[in-house]
């Protein structure tokens, strides 16, 4: 048992020094996003040291405590943050370990909720770096983001025989265009928009083109 209480104490001064630089990269990342105040760290609460109390992934109970904005208090993570805020955390999380995370796939369902057009703009970037490494999935609403994919998909439902099926459909180029052209448009502007549309996609190709270069 003393071997077992060793091998705990090891475990977890190794956690608290993993927890300490993560939580230093994830301030840089958040502060990119949008973020420049907010505060973010593991909190961890020691176990008695028992028999009980000697789990597989050490003797801590572990809470990650968030602030998004200048003189708040941080605390737990999942009652405090909004849908954007979480979104963004997550990212900036994927994006840290982008470099080390052996998942050849990621998938970002809604990334872009609860946050603007600029915000949205540094979402798409980290987006694109972490594709340097991984194959990334996205389902937005963002004209931004999808404007950096190199690939797109529409997704409709359809009422058929009183079901409803879903169809996807790879997009060419010029239905590229008049997607986002339909994102960034209300009713009846959306040739007005292609031309904006146009502009965002070679934007995004420029950006993605210098981090081939890097």
């Amino acid at each position: 048992m003393l071997e077992l209480y060793d091998l705990s104490d090891k475990l977890d001064y190794h956690r608290k020094q993993a927890a300490e630089n993560l939580s230093s990269l994830l301030l840089v990342e958040l502060s990119d996003l949008g973020m420049p105040n907010s505060k973010f760290y593991f909190n961890f609460s020691n176990n008695e040291k028992i028999e009980n109390n000697l789990y597989l992934y050490g003797i801590n109970n572990v809470e990650i405590m968030f602030s998004a904005n200048l003189g708040q208090q941080p605390k737990p993570l999942n009652k405090v943050a909004s849908g954007g805020e979480l979104s963004r955390v997550m990212l900036a999380l994927k994006t840290v370990v982008a470099s080390t995370d052996k998942m050849p796939t990621m998938i970002f369902d809604e990334i872009d909720a609860g946050i603007s057009g600029k915000m949205s703009q540094a979402v798409s970037e980290k987006i694109a770096n972490i594709s340097n490494k991984h194959q990334v999935l996205v389902i937005t609403h963002s004209a931004q983001i999808a404007a950096m994919a190199d690939n797109n998909f529409v997704v409709e439902k359809l009422e058929k025989n009183g079901k409803t099926i879903s169809f996807v459909k790879q997009l060419n180029f010029q239905e590229k265009i008049d997607e986002i052209a339909r994102f960034i448009s209300v009713e009846g502007t959306v040739d007005i928009s292609k031309s904006s549309a146009v502009a965002l996609i070679e934007a995004q190709q420029k950006y993605k083109d210098q981090l081939n270069h890097l």
